[in-house]
């Protein structure tokens, strides 16, 4: 099951020069956990705005 819509949602992948472009452009560095989410699923929209908590 995914809480994604469908993947043509999805913007094109997330490149190398991408990360080091936005680090240099903010003088930081990305944590590698927020990378892999990004590699993942770098955008797109949620199938709901409601999640069921319990």
């Amino acid at each position: 099951m995914s809480i994604w819509e469908k993947d043509s949602d999805k913007p094109n992948r997330l490149t190398q020069k991408d990360i080091e472009l936005a680090e240099k452009t903010f003088g930081v560095t990305l944590p590698k956990s927020y990378l892999k989410v990004l590699k993942e699923q770098n955008g797109g929209y949620l199938k709901t705005e409601l999640l069921p908590v319990k």
